[in-house]
């Protein structure tokens, strides 16, 4: 829309283009690019349940499961080299592979911290008395305005982004205030150099910033198997069915490494005096496993007419990845793939994931009904539209569901936040399946175990 690419993307684009022309793909990834299964084993054997006070363990030999999250790995480096299953643009792989590295970087900083500090696995579970609240829900059902409002909480803390985006190292050698010096940097530079209109765009969808509370997906993002982007930005389709098949063994690994992240901030002096609460659509893929992980967790899921929930992450998606896919020489030349367009192919692409993603939640909670009520007791379901006409009426009902103390400083800081955070702040951006060549009847048939079993929430 208002966004556009910028000289140094549109001339990367132009040359990498050519040279894919020509055979060479630009910017490759190859396995010894990704964690070995001696790697992953030796972190898993770090947080194992014997040395730590954390329960459930995996299931299964941790050689076993290094060797499935390195299948998992292969399947990722063959859909980023494949053009024609993840046809990103030279500049996009260009940027996912400096991305990636800073995400293995990240995991390896926590590796380590947890390896040189094994008292922080000791720590209480994060969850014990009633410390852990969690949100999540189908994506773009308002999930980001509860935990912004959650964590105006003063005895709660949550996961912000600076947190999350730089290693472990960086922070205590550089600090806050130089990082986030850093990151002002990076976004003129991409404001005005790269993507000019860009952040401003995105911002009228999701309102990232380094200092802001973001969910906990920063984290899982660092494992490599957040099923957002299993869907979405690498649809492949090896990709996808690896994970059908193995989700519950990697979201052990991905609930174990969110475990230790709680308790490395908590050990940094960064956790709450009260409660954590987080945020993450992702969880409700693999609700049975976040509460094997979490079992004193108290989750909130958060619903909405799912024609709207397609269209908007649609919508939101032409966003996140217009710097990765696009790319005006494939315009001009009238090469731009199918998948990349705004019609068919990429509307399809996210409604399968909100297909799988609504199904998996049907399911679990289904599942956690009939052979755990006492956990399916710790599940308490918001409606957007009620949400919306009254956030902090919302907020005190899921207090008093949970036995939290709702105080007076608590509403006053949610009051201060709507008023200085209204819905629109950033200018507000419209949505349509028409946009995505979808109907209402498609999403309907295609989410309808959703639809029958939470249609009185929307």
């Amino acid at each position: 829309q208002r966004a556009s690419l910028g000289t140094p993307v549109r001339f990367a684009n132009h040359v990498g283009t050519i040279a894919q022309d020509l055979g060479k793909l630009p910017w490759r990834f190859s396995s010894d690019d990704f964690p070995s299964a001696e790697l992953v084993a030796s972190f898993v054997d770090a947080i194992s349940p014997c040395q730590t006070t954390l329960p459930n363990d995996p299931g299964m030999p941790i050689e076993e499961l290094a060797l499935t999250m390195e299948e998992g790995y292969q399947h990722l480096v063959h859909a980023f080299n494949d053009p024609d299953s993840t046809p990103y643009s030279p500049w996009g792989r260009f940027s996912l592979t400096t991305d990636y590295q800073d995400r293995l970087n990240r995991l390896a900083s926590l590796a380590r911290y947890a390896v040189e500090h094994p008292e922080i696995l000791r720590r209480p579970p994060v969850d014990g008395n009633n410390g852990l609240l969690v949100v999540t829900g189908l994506h773009r059902t308002g999930s980001t305005l509860l935990q912004n409002l959650l964590a105006q909480d003063p005895k709660a803390a949550t996961t912000h982004s600076w947190q999350m985006m730089t290693t472990i190292d960086d922070q205590e050698e550089e600090g806050y205030e130089l990082l986030k010096a850093k990151d002002t940097e990076k976004l003129k530079i991409l404001d005005t150099m790269l993507a000019p209109g860009w952040y401003n765009e995105f911002r009228k969808m999701h309102n990232y910033a380094f200092e802001r509370p973001e969910e906990d997906v920063l984290v899982l993002r660092n494992v490599f198997a957040a099923p957002m982007e299993i869907y979405g930005h690498s649809p492949n389709r090896a990709l996808i069915e690896w994970w059908e098949r193995e989700k519950s063994t990697v979201a052990w690994y991905n609930y174990r490494v969110l475990h230790v992240f709680f308790k490395m901030l908590e050990a940094r002096g960064m956790g709450p005096s009260g409660h954590w609460v987080t945020k993450n659509p992702d969880h409700s893929n693999t609700l049975v496993e976040l509460l094997n992980e979490f079992p004193r967790a108290n989750i909130i899921v958060t619903h909405r007419d799912p024609t709207r929930v397609v269209a908007s992450w649609c919508k939101m998606n032409l966003f996140v990845q217009f710097m990765y896919l696009h790319n005006d020489t494939l315009v001009q030349q009238n090469r731009l793939p199918e998948i990349l367009q705004t019609g068919s192919a990429f509307g399809r692409r996210y409604l399968d994931h909100m297909s799988s993603a609504s199904s998996a939640l049907v399911q679990n909670r289904n599942h956690l009904e009939c052979t755990k009520p006492e956990l399916a007791e710790r599940i308490y379901d918001v409606d957007w539209k009620s949400f919306i006409s009254d956030p902090i009426a919302e907020v005190e009902r899921i207090y008093h569901h949970f036995g939290y103390d709702f105080s007076d400083e608590f509403v006053t800081n949610m009051r201060e936040y709507l008023a200085e955070n209204g819905r629109h702040k950033f200018g507000k951006v419209t949505y349509s399946l028409d946009e995505f060549h979808l109907t209402p009847e498609e999403v309907r048939e295609a989410m309808h175990l959703y639809t029958s079993k939470y249609s009185s929430k929307f």
